[in-house]
């Protein structure tokens, strides 16, 4: 349904797979676990690993929200103080306690202004209906020179950043572009609101993001002889420095 070719196929596969047999985590994951150490170390924090990030005194850690559970990362800092990992779900007031887990709507955060040094999430955006709230958001509630880590899907022959679906004034999704896809079953699963093109990073800047795309693969990879699979966003305000 994507248009996906082989080698586009076997990237997305193995971004959501390559599994940790010790921590469960997909490559995604680790992934973006990599380039958080790398930019807290920018930042004078340095750790070698989550586990040394997750019991760091909470003075010399900055606050960080997860905005979905990735698996491996979020296990690792769940219960961690300063550590705020939400979730979403239909139905639900945005700040409530669901099934024991925190629900959060990307599109209107009911943490105050300026509370994380770091917001994370991963395949999350393309599912956000009015994802420029959610990027407004998320910028309100950094810090002063915090950033935005997040991992998106994104078809190599994709050029420019679209809308494929928009909710109506009845909540309804109206697709712009067809045929409706969802993720991760293409028929089943979460609705695909955005479909990110090679023109994303720009699209950012335009909006007063400074952004860097982290394409540096982890070693293991090399095994798979694949280039770069995941990319890893890292933004923040083009005022800040990341």
């Amino acid at each position: 349904m994507w248009g996906l070719d082989e080698d586009g196929a076997r990237a997305i596969r193995s971004k959501e797979s390559l599994i940790c047999p010790w921590c469960g985590s997909k490559y995604r994951g680790r992934r973006l676990a990599s380039v958080l150490l790398h930019e807290m170390s920018r930042k004078s924090y340095q750790y070698r690993s989550l586990r040394e990030l997750a019991c760091a005194k909470e003075s010399d850690r900055q606050p960080i929200l997860i905005l979905n559970w990735i698996d491996g990362l979020s296990e690792i800092l769940k219960g961690v103080p300063n550590v705020v990992q939400t979730e979403f779900f239909d139905g639900v007031t945005s700040g409530e306690i669901h099934k024991g887990i925190h629900h959060e709507d990307a599109q209107k955060l009911t943490f105050p202004d300026a509370t994380f040094g770091c917001v994370i999430s991963s395949e999350t955006l393309e599912h956000i209906p009015d994802l420029e709230k959610a990027l407004s958001e998320i910028r309100r509630v950094l810090v002063p020179g915090g950033f935005h880590l997040f991992t998106i899907p994104m078809k190599n022959s994709v050029e420019r950043t679209e809308t494929r679906s928009v909710l109506d004034s009845d909540g309804q999704i109206v697709d712009q572009i067809k045929p409706r896809l969802h993720h991760p079953g293409g028929t089943w699963g979460w609705p695909v609101f955005t479909e990110f093109g090679k023109d994303f990073a720009e699209v950012l800047r335009k909006k007063g993001f400074m952004v860097c795309v982290d394409r540096q693969e982890l070693s293991e990879l090399t095994v798979s002889q694949m280039s770069s699979i995941c990319p890893v966003f890292v933004v923040s305000e083009q005022s800040k420095s990341s």
